[in-house]
């Protein structure tokens, strides 16, 4: 009796793809967690990030100020009272009329400071002298003559002690600045102590003045943006209180401080970074928590693989529009892929030397990334306009609004061409237009113009009223213009001009194509025309309301 081969059972299709689908469901799972992670790593460094610019501009704060009090206050102030208590070593000291003579830039730098007195004090003799409109009496001078001693028995034993400094004493809202110096008698040998006491003018107007044209944040990080939008500071004295406050005041978050020196004035200057700044400030933003986002994503993802083992069926149906896909656009997504690839490569494999190569490597990611979502939108409107399932919903809307958007987002991609794009936009045209075909068009008009137009042009959009109802919109390039008898083929499907037949400059022949369907879907049309340039102008034409035509 011949034995029976049984027949080998191979697993069928649906069973593996169903198990794929369930492997690529704890892979989600997995990536979920790496994201939320990732995410929270985000917002650490970004926090440190944040407190690294506050310290950083707390720092440059208090240096400007300190520099400036050296200058202004402490140089000046003693060079003039250096002068007349030194004008007669044994004689009283001069009149304070003399002395504010002898202060002249320094009056001329701060004329609104009111002088309280001049002092001279001697070491071996005890003296303490002042002239002046409110000499110390009482507490006030025993606490000077103390201050003075402790200063220069510091600095004769040795002790770390500045010749000269800025002191700020005082109740709080009566604060006043004395200014002293520590100088030896080149004769006698003798030290002695001299100086003066002034209100906080001089304080205030340094302050104000290091407000106005000292930047605290690289101008690389800011640009133009005025940096009262970005932070604000406070400055101290050293009981606390506010001698200078920039306005507007952000709520006290993400703070650094710093100090002058102490023989400077001990000032202290508090920066706080406005939280509505922070995507300037941080690449990408200060993260917000995304838990409830990726659960809801695993959890949507689970949903999908539960349905999608029930739409195997569809799995020819979407294989023929794959191949559909690939064979009209494939030779525009190679260059686009190779850039995304070697990039993602480069930063997979950690070949980036510093953290501005890695930001420079995301940016071309992500730029080419935009480009082939742009490429891809452009096909996907195309079939269905073959197919005639275009659905358009139309309404009144604002178009300056729309091109600023289509033009920010097309920005890189310019750039990256060595082009300029600039816009003419009256704010009150409206038209009777479909958002995201309109948006499309203008997407399709500028690549063609970047694409097909010299390096280094001026790509130009306006927006302007038509004749009989309408609101046109021109996309002039300085490239070589479109020959008179082509003008009528450019807007067939897979129609190139015979220069660009053979020339490097890729292109699938259906961009204009996809601009003058929706275009005629919307009620409008689509022209061209020689620019003043040489180039090419499109002029696009909406209706401007409902039932209007062109």
């Amino acid at each position: 009796m011949v034995p029976i081969r049984r027949r080998r059972r191979v697993p069928s299709r649906s069973a593996i793809v169903v198990s794929l689908l369930f492997l690529t469901l704890g892979l989600a799972g997995v990536m979920a967690y790496q994201a939320w992670d990732a995410t929270r790593s985000h917002e650490r460094i970004a926090k440190e990030t944040l407190e690294g610019h506050a310290l950083s501009s707390a720092w440059l704060l208090t240096s400007a100020i300190g520099r400036d009090l050296y200058d202004e206050v402490l140089r000046k102030g003693l060079d003039a009272s250096h002068k007349a208590v030194t004008s007669y070593p044994d004689a009283p000291l001069p009149p304070f009329k003399s002395f504010e003579k002898l202060l002249g830039d320094f009056i001329w730098s701060f004329p609104d400071a009111e002088f309280d007195f001049l002092f001279r004090m001697d070491f071996r003799k005890g003296k303490l002298e002042f002239r002046g409109n409110d000499p110390p009496v009482g507490e006030a001078q025993e606490w000077l003559k103390v201050f003075l001693k402790e200063l220069a028995t510091a600095g004769s034993e040795g002790k770390k002690a500045p010749p000269a400094g800025i002191r700020i004493h005082g109740l709080p809202s009566e604060e006043r600045i004395l200014v002293y110096g520590i100088m030896s008698d080149p004769a006698s040998g003798e030290r002695f102590a001299f100086g003066f006491q002034t209100d906080l003018v001089p304080v205030k107007a340094i302050v104000e003045q290091v407000a106005k044209g000292t930047p605290l944040l690289p101008p690389a990080l800011t640009g133009t943006a005025d940096q009262s939008k970005l932070l604000s500071f406070t400055v101290s004295v050293p009981s606390g209180r506010a001698v200078y406050s920039s306005v507007p005041q952000y709520p006290v978050g993400i703070r650094g401080e710093d100090t002058v020196e102490p023989w400077l004035g001990a000032l202290t200057g508090a920066v706080h970074i406005n939280p509505d700044a922070i995507d300037r400030l941080v690449i990408g933003g200060l993260p917000k928590s995304r838990l409830p986002t990726i659960l809801g994503l695993l959890a949507l993802t689970s949903a999908m693989v539960l349905v999608a083992v029930f739409q195997l069926r569809r799995e020819q149906e979407l294989s023929l529009l794959r191949t559909d896909f690939v064979s009209s656009v494939s030779h525009q997504l190679r260059t686009p892929l190779a850039q995304i690839r070697m990039f993602g490569e480069t930063l997979l494999l950690g070949r980036v030397r510093s953290e501005e190569e890695e930001r420079r490597s995301l940016e071309i990611i992500v730029k080419e990334a935009q480009s082939l979502t742009h490429q891809v939108d452009n096909v996907l409107h195309f079939s269905r306009a073959q197919r005639g399932e275009v659905a358009l919903s139309l309404q009144k809307t604002a178009l300056a609004p729309l091109v600023s958007e289509v033009l920010e987002s097309f920005g890189p991609l310019a750039q990256a061409q060595g082009c300029r794009v600039e816009a003419s936009l009256d704010d009150a045209l409206e038209a009777w237009v479909d958002p995201g075909a309109f948006r499309q068009i203008l997407l399709n008009l500028l690549e063609n113009a970047v694409k097909y137009g010299p390096a280094n042009q001026i790509v130009d959009v306006r927006l302007r009223k038509g004749a009989a109802g309408t609101v046109q919109l021109l996309v002039e390039d300085e490239g070589k213009g479109i020959p008179a008898d082509e003008r009528a083929d450019i807007f067939a499907p897979y129609s190139r001009l015979e220069r660009d037949r053979d020339s490097g400059v890729a292109g699938s022949g259906i961009g204009l194509a996809v601009v003058k369907e929706l275009a005629r879907r919307q009620g409008g049309s689509v022209r061209v025309e020689d620019s003043v340039s040489g180039g090419a102008r499109f002029i696009v034409a909406f209706p401007r309301d409902a039932g209007s035509d062109d």
